[in-house]
């Protein structure tokens, strides 16, 4: 989640350690017993989480981790039966439960492949969208004087091969509070969007994921210190001595597919009713589609552009 807040007063909020936090609030309402103290938004990013509780006999909720869904379908048709049987994996065996009701939140081109008795018309829908790859670089400095001195918080590049890099928002949350002193070590992030100009849409986004297949660390290593000497060099940044540590994460299935004009205008002369992102949430059965497929956007939509009941 990247929101830019200092304060709350715009209802932003900026989670340092990312998505993490939206997860761990999630997981401390299911399985409160999992963060003693029942934490809050302001006490997440610290929380420390007992693993040992999330999945315990007789427990109203359980989460298992390390457990891969490979087949999901009705105990019959699915308009009329009442239970659900999930196949999934987990340390090397199959394992079969039945439920009364399954969320699928996933991404939805995979639920068309798990999901097993979805009529063709849906799960066509939900494989029209294609992931928009994505590649983010965190590169911790022993401190970030050469900002402070080039009294910049962001650099875009759009012509070297990352998109930018920039310090993360100042953040004061609970007992966390991110360094505001220029002589103390931080965290700079950088992101990169892999595609193919030229190409319609849906095969940029797969030629980056072809690219984040291929590209090596050695060759992100070397542009994110090209980017950030060129920058900040004649301010005094030295990659050499001021890096000291650089973490590479390839996103191959990033955001979700967004309707343009350009590539969909077939699909943006429908009602809203009939696009796939509609077609592909509609519930079957006893199964519920959630996930970010449920629109087609990866952002939400701002306050002041949803539509208001009459």
């Amino acid at each position: 989640m990247m929101a830019l807040a200092e304060t709350e007063d715009d209802g932003f909020i900026y989670f340092p350690d990312g998505n993490a936090s939206v997860a761990r609030l999630l997981l401390a309402r299911l399985v409160p017993e999992a963060f003693p103290g029942d934490p809050d938004v302001s006490g997440i990013v610290t929380a420390r989480a007992r693993y040992d509780l999330l999945d315990r006999p007789g427990a109203p909720v359980a989460v298992r981790l390390g457990a891969t869904v490979f087949d999901v379908r009705h105990a019959g048709p699915a308009g009329r039966s009442r239970e659900v049987e999930v196949r999934y994996r987990r340390d090397g065996a199959d394992h079969r439960v039945r439920a009364g009701h399954v969320i699928m939140a996933c991404w939805t081109s995979v639920t068309s492949y798990v999901l097993r008795d979805l009529p063709p018309e849906q799960a066509a829908a939900m494989r029209y969208g294609v992931k928009v790859p994505l590649v983010y670089a965190r590169a911790a400095v022993r401190d970030w004087t050469a900002f402070a001195a080039a009294r910049v918080s962001r650099v875009d590049t759009p012509t070297l091969y990352w998109n930018g890099f920039h310090l993360p928002p100042a953040t004061r949350l609970g007992d966390y509070t991110s360094p505001r002193d220029p002589e103390l070590p931080g965290v700079v992030q950088l992101m990169k969007t892999p595609n193919h100009p030229g190409l319609p849409m849906k095969e940029q986004y797969q030629a980056g994921r072809e690219h984040l297949s291929a590209v090596s660390f050695a060759t992100l290593e070397r542009e994110l210190r090209t980017a950030m000497v060129r920058a900040l060099g004649p301010y005094g940044f030295d990659p050499g001595r001021d890096i000291a540590a650089i973490t590479v994460n390839r996103w191959a299935h990033g955001y979700t597919y967004e309707y343009t004009s350009l590539d969909d205008a077939e699909v943006l002369g429908r009602p809203e009713a009939e696009r796939p992102a509609a077609l592909a949430r509609r519930p079957l059965g006893r199964v519920t589609i959630a996930g970010s497929d449920a629109a087609p956007s990866p952002t939400p939509t701002p306050p002041s552009t949803r539509p208001t009941a009459p």
